[in-house]
């Protein structure tokens, strides 16, 4: 008897160490899922800028051009949401649906991720006519770090001390990159020139100033984030038309209304098929799978680790950059985006090494 008691036992600890791998296995999966969604929509989104730096100069309208992608991605979201949606409502026939626009305490914070994701984008979208596409991009792969903070102070979310490391090393990669009139002394001997501009590029405002806009962008992108998060329950394409049709919105009362940026027909004709409106298309689409992939991410995976896969966009942004536009890469922008890009994955990797030590705690406290 205390045979088979022993042997019981023991397959009974077996069979609990079995089902806690396999449940671990199935976190790390789920995880996996999330990470792989933001992978995809940072080469989106590299694929977005590449296209309105390409059409910029052929539209030579920045609104007009984010209305055509805003358009673009307010339709496409919808489209997507009755085909994809429609099916699953008929499955679900009997339960309380929420509605396109989701759960009715939740639609202040829906306007405010329109708001805050319409302000980045739009004011990105500026940024790319300003500085190189690469420098435009790794500077704005500091949203991980400005989420990782908002989701600390908002959300609880575990900040460990080795993110001030990486934070402070993502500053000295953006600075870099910038270019400031106050670092050329200590740049200039370390041979660190920054990126040429792009072929497409008219600057209206100086390099640092042009930093400066893309750091507010990302902090507004990062606030988006937090927000996307925050509110799961509203539907993903929702929240993808609502950015899009406030900042179309507000997009074209600002060009109709100021009488430098409304574009005549005769302007509209001189856009080229191609290289113009084709361009503008294909930057609304790549946006707007990029905002899809990015929602789903979010949905599935903590802000820090999604938004830190996401700075791929900046090693995309730099092959488009160099393979498709020719901009040779400055070694300012190589050291700087690779200063970047170390400090997000170190932020990265730190999440990932925290999440498993503090499931297995909770895990064993559970037991005990």
């Amino acid at each position: 008897m205390e045979t088979e008691t022993e042997a019981e036992k023991l397959e009974t600890e077996t069979g609990g160490a079995k089902e806690r791998a396999t449940s671990r296995w199935r976190l790390a999966l789920r995880s996996s899922v999330g990470l792989l969604f933001a992978v995809i929509s940072a080469l989106f989104f590299a694929s977005m800028a590449l296209m309105a730096e390409i059409s910029s100069p052929h539209i030579n309208n920045v609104l007009l051009l984010l209305c055509v992608r805003f358009a673009v991605q307010g339709l496409l979201s919808v489209l997507g949401y009755y085909l994809i949606s429609f099916p699953r409502r008929q499955q679900e026939h009997g339960r309380k649906q929420t509605g396109f626009w989701g759960p009715p305490p939740l639609r202040g914070w829906l306007a405010a991720r329109a708001l805050m994701g319409g302000i980045s984008t739009s004011t990105f979208f500026f940024s790319l006519s300003q500085l190189p596409l690469g420098d435009a991009v790794a500077i704005y792969s500091t949203v991980p770090l400005f989420a990782a903070v908002l989701a600390r102070v908002f959300l609880g979310e575990s900040f460990h001390w080795i993110n001030w490391i990486a934070g402070a090393m993502t500053v000295v990669g953006v600075l870099i990159m910038a270019r400031p009139a106050f670092l050329s002394r200590v740049l200039d001997p370390l041979g660190l020139p920054p990126s040429s501009l792009d072929k497409t590029d008219s600057p209206l405002v100086s390099r640092p100033a042009g930093a400066a806009i893309v750091v507010f962008a990302s902090l507004c992108s990062a606030g988006g984030l937090m927000i996307i998060r925050k509110i799961r329950e509203v539907p993903t394409a929702t929240l993808v038309f609502a950015m899009s049709g406030l900042t179309f919105f507000v997009c074209a009362i600002v060009m109709v209304s100021w009488e430098r940026a409304r574009p005549t027909l005769a302007d509209l004709q001189k856009v080229p098929l191609l290289m113009g409106w084709g361009a503008a298309l294909l930057a609304g689409s790549f946006g707007s799978f990029a905002q899809l992939f990015m929602t789903l991410s979010l949905k599935v995976e903590k802000t820090g680790p999604a938004t830190f896969a996401m700075t791929l966009d900046t090693f995309f942004a730099f092959c488009l950059q160099a393979a498709i536009l020719g901009t040779p890469l400055g070694p300012g922008s190589l050291v700087g985006s690779a200063l970047t890009v170390f400090a997000v994955s170190l932020l990265f990797a730190v999440k990932l090494w925290i999440a498993p030590s503090v499931s297995s705690s909770s895990s064993s406290s559970s037991s005990s």
